[in-house]
């Protein structure tokens, strides 16, 4: 696995520079289809979240309502966890409610503008104006810029003091308030594109000196003390959504026209578009328009054509060729609009028994099965055929195979073990290298490692070896990135015979921190394989648990991959993740995912073909996906689907 790579990718959500200066005004994420229905056809409905968003913001928003305008904030605890969970203590209790900001200052020498605005101290109540009750300070966690738009934590000269004060960057501070100005200033949000004018317009304002206070932005000021007329005031801090109908408040709003009523009418309801086909034929445009808390707009329109009766189908997605080796599992998958579709998988023409499905699952497969196959959508206006697909079908020499698994999270003692289990099939023993990664992962720009990790390897609940402080070979042979001679990593080389493990990695005491557990295949060995990866954890709010696995060989190989929430609780796992979604990667290239399973047979059968444990079938908010892929490095997103938190099991199966 060229695991450089990898890292990257499971760390897609570790606060960069460019991160922070990301645009992150609305935007269209995909066009919403044309469609063709008949007249009178039932109502449907669009999940606009799947269509319109902002660019890469995943974690928590809060709104700061300011009698200048909205500032929109998204909350960075992968770079200042501690200063996070600090700001919004402050945030639920209402302390920022009828605040001030009370400082626009100059930095001298840098430049003869405001460098920072400055708030989260004092209440817009008399002069001079009180200070609010402030919380124990917090340590310091520098680990993103203080580039333009970001919000930071105010504190004295002491590196270890910030309390409830916090500022914008107005101009980029990244070398001023970096690290060399004593220890530098924690960042831990960052302002949406959409509110920097705001921060702009407070940092124009007249600066007033007296009172104790010399840089204190008014408006409307002539004479006399400050007052609540002309202070600068935040009138509340309040978390808020991305998406209407998330939480009381969001940043995006919706709203639709069509521009022909009597072929069809559009509604809204939250972040649902419901469209009427009408009873007159015609074509009718209808738009959405996402708009954020600053008026930013992003537009997106398709036509929807009703004719006077039932079109017939559109092809909206042709199954992919596949090379697959004899004996092996294969998943081929289409897809059509319209109403009333009914499936037909064809082999080089002719239909195949009980292949009814818009996905196909061919397991034992055998070179009589090589062919072209094809998807017929029908419904009563006509049928359309998808193009073909090949399926070539190779030697089991060819076979591809999983070398390499990894799964990355916060590990520790206790419930916060990081347990990666896996699987060793065949008749012969495996030789494998296994490894649990802390230190090193810094190198990686991972914050908050986990400094002096514990790897321990279990077969059930027996015990077989362990490893503190790695020795001899680094696994780097193996694929694995070189660690550093003396680092405290931990790493076992082994034999193994079939059967299940769990390798366990443990941080000593009370320590916790961002920890990776990886097994490697060292050289194939006939007969044997690993098939499969298993990780549970709890996943925080905004947090990704990631998972990387590798395909060696020629053939392609089908994969089962399932993220269970919901589905743990005949178990007796309770503050399960509600609602989990998967995404598939190649590198940076999103290739599938599912949100919500749907009971569908194709990945009961595939789960079944594996032993894994069976999900109810109706109305799961589990997450599963069947797919064939190509040798090379894959890696596999878990996230919550409606922004809690709780515990998940990720399972990535090789099918044979």
């Amino acid at each position: 696995m060229n695991f450089p790579r990898a890292i990257a990718a499971a760390a897609a959500f570790v606060l960069i520079t460019g991160l922070l200066q990301a645009q992150t005004l609305p935007y269209v994420v995909q066009r919403m289809p044309d469609r063709t229905v008949s007249a009178n056809a039932p109502a449907f409905t669009i999940n606009l979240k799947e269509h319109f968003g902002l660019p890469s913001v995943t974690n928590q928003v809060v709104r700061f309502s300011t009698s200048s305008g909205i500032i929109n904030v998204e909350m960075l605890p992968q770079a200042a966890p501690n200063h996070v969970t600090n700001f919004l203590s402050y945030v639920n209790a209402g302390a920022y409610t009828n605040t001030i900001i009370h400082r626009s200052a100059v930095f001298q020498g840098v430049a003869s503008t405001p460098a920072i605005i400055q708030g989260g101290g004092y209440l817009a109540t008399g002069y001079p104006p009180p200070a609010i009750a402030k919380n124990a300070p917090v340590a310091l966690e520098v680990n993103a810029a203080n580039s333009r738009g970001t919000l930071a934590a105010a504190r004295t000269s002491s590196p270890n003091s910030a309390t409830s004060e916090w500022y914008f960057n107005v101009i980029d501070n990244t070398t001023t308030l970096g690290p060399a100005n004593n220890g530098g200033y924690t960042v831990f949000g960052r302002a949406l594109g959409g509110s920097l004018p705001v921060i702009d317009a407070i940092a124009a304002f007249p600066r007033y000196s007296g009172g104790g206070f010399t840089e204190l932005p008014l408006r409307n000021y002539t004479t006399g003390n400050p007052n609540a007329n002309t202070y600068i005031v935040v009138n509340s801090v309040t978390p808020v959504s991305i998406y209407p109908g998330d939480s009381a408040l969001s940043v995006l709003t919706f709203t639709t026209t069509t521009n022909n009523s009597a072929v069809a009418t559009s509604t809204l309801n939250a972040s649902t578009l419901t469209v009427t086909p009408g009873s007159q034929p015609g074509t009718a445009s209808i738009s959405v328009r996402a708009t954020d808390s600053n008026g930013n707009f992003a537009l997106s329109a398709f036509n929807l054509t009703v004719e006077a009766g039932a079109p017939p189908p559109t092809i909206v997605q042709s199954p992919s060729s596949q090379t697959i080796a004899i004996g092996s599992t294969v998943v081929f998958t289409g897809s059509a609009s319209g109403q009333g579709i009914t499936y037909q998988w064809r082999r080089n023409g002719q239909a195949i028994s009980g292949a009814t499905q818009s996905t196909l699952l061919l397991k034992e497969v055998s070179t009589a099965q090589a062919g072209n196959y094809s998807l017929v959508a029908s419904n009563s206006a006509g049928s359309v055929e998808s193009g073909a697909a090949v399926l070539t079908v190779v030697p089991t020499s060819q076979s591809s195979r999983l070398t390499n698994l990894s799964i990355r999270s916060i590990a520790g003692l206790g419930e916060q073990t990081l347990i990666a289990g896996f699987t060793v099939a065949g008749g012969s023993n495996s030789n494998l290298v296994i490894r649990g990664i802390g230190p090193t992962l810094s190198n990686f720009q991972v914050p908050n490692v986990l400094a002096d990790p514990r790897l321990e390897l279990y077969r059930g609940q027996t015990f077989l070896a362990s490893n503190d402080n790695w020795s001899g070979s680094d696994g780097s042979a193996v694929g694995g990135f070189a660690l550093a001679a003396g680092s405290l990593d931990s790493v076992l080389t082994t034999s193994l015979s079939p059967g299940g493990y769990t390798a366990q990695v443990k941080g000593p005491g009370s320590t916790t921190g961002a920890a990776m557990a990886e097994v490697y295949e060292a050289g194939a060995v006939a007969g044997a394989e690993i098939t499969n990866l298993s990780a549970r954890t709890l996943l925080g709010v905004g947090e990704v648990l990631i998972g990387g696995f590798t395909l060696t060989g020629s053939a392609n190989r089908t994969v089962l991959i399932r993220a269970i929430g919901p589905g743990l609780a005949p178990y007796g796992v309770t503050g399960l993740l509600v609602d989990p979604r998967i995404e598939i990667f190649s590198g940076s290239n999103r290739i599938d995912g599912n949100d919500n399973w749907g009971g569908s047979a194709i990945l009961v059968d595939a789960g079944d073909s594996v032993g894994a444990f069976r999900i109810a079938e109706n109305g799961s908010k589990d997450a599963m996906a069947v797919v064939t892929l190509p040798p090379g490095g894959y890696t596999v997103h878990v996230s919550s689907a409606d922004g809690t938190a709780g515990v998940v099991l990720l399972e990535v199966y090789s099918l044979r």
